[in-house]
Order: C-alpha cells, then structure tokens, then sequence
C-alpha cells in the first residue's frame, strides 16, 4: 500500500489527540490527507505542519464514491459532472508527480466512507496525526467529526487547518466568523469588510 516512506525533519508541531494509549511517537507516522480542494503542494498549511514533525509522512488522497458518482441531497443533481471528473483526475495526476519529484509518493484510495477507511488504516501503519484542510459544509463537516472520532480511537489525532477555498483567511477578517453576533448579516457588508483586510501571504511550499 506505502510505496516509501520520507521522514521529514523538525521538532514542533501540535500534541497528540485523546483516546487509547498512543505507541511511542519515533515508531508513528504522521499523514497529509488531500482533500479534492487542495491538490497542491504551494499554501498547504496542513502539509506544511505535517513536514514540521519528525515523523515519516505519507501523502493521501480519498475518491470520496458519494462526491465523485452521488447526486446532491436537495436538488438532486449530479455532484460531479464528467468535466471536474477530468480536472479531478488531472490534479491527482499532478500532485502525485511534484511529490515523486521530492521523493514521495501519494497514497490514492477510492472509498465509500472516509471514516472507515481510516480506521483500517490505523489497524495497517501506526497513525500518529492526520493533517488536513478544516471543512465548513454540513455533510463534509459531518466526515470529518466521524473520522476525528475513529482516529481518536486508535490513539491518533486529526489536525484540521483552515484555508482550502477561501480568499482570506478565518483569522484575518477582523471579527470572529464563527460568532452570529460579529458576523455580517448581509454578503454586502461580508464583502466590505473583507476588502479592507490584507491576505495573508502563501504558506512556503516543502521543497
């Protein structure tokens, strides 16, 4: 399943999570999920914390089968229509190249339930932290609390990050975002006061 593991080199980075008594951290490894958002290397801020620890990293991508082949639960539409399937294909294709170009390698599973295939993967390989992009949508936010709890189980961590689609930022919109009493009521006021913050410069790309 691993091709290769490179351990990468660093101290920091964030503790371990809660749940059954975790393995010593030199015999774990640590996993970048690339979410289909954030196929890239360039202002990866999960990518970059990951390469931050001492541990070997492997790079992972999940076809979710729901997003790929599913159809939206209001509208009913089509999720993915066969132009994204091929743009889809293309940056996988891409991001699995810059890595073999750094001496790794990404791990591409397709899957039906994201939450079960992490924990196979801990029954596989020693988990120690898995960093990812923070979700914001009902259903993706509802994989991700899924996926928190089996790798919490397996004495393992999800680090979530935000920055996958956005222009600005969380942090950086000068009120808190995730408070409905600071958050603008109307897109117009959103817009204005996102104007006049600055974007935070790219995270450094791991050569």
């Amino acid at each position: 399943m691993v091709r290769r593991w490179v351990r990468s080199a660093g101290t920091t980075g964030p503790t371990g999570g809660e749940g059954a008594k975790p393995k010593p951290a030199a015999e774990r490894v640590n996993v970048v999920w690339h979410k289909w958002s954030d196929l890239r290397l360039l202002d990866h801020e999960p990518l970059w914390h990951a390469h931050q620890r001492p541990e070997p990293v492997l790079h992972l991508h999940l076809v979710e089968l729901q997003l790929l082949a599913g159809h939206a639960r209001v509208s009913g539409v089509q999720r993915c229509s066969p132009r994204r399937k091929e743009f889809w294909r293309q940056c996988v294709e891409d991001l699995s190249e810059r890595l073999q170009e750094r001496g790794q390698h990404l791990v591409v599973r397709a899957v039906e339930d994201p939450a079960e295939f992490f924990a196979s993967l801990c029954e596989q390989l020693p988990i120690l932290r898995v960093y990812a992009h923070q979700e914001f949508c009902d259903e993706e936010l509802q994989i991700e609390a899924s996926v928190r709890r089996v790798l919490a189980q397996h004495g393992a961590e999800l680090c979530t990050y935000w920055g996958a689609l956005t222009v600005h930022h969380i942090d950086d919109l000068g009120f808190d975002a995730r408070d409905r009493n600071q958050m603008p009521w109307y897109k117009g006021e959103f817009q204005r006061a996102a104007k006049r913050r600055p974007i935070r410069e790219a995270a450094k790309r791991r050569r």
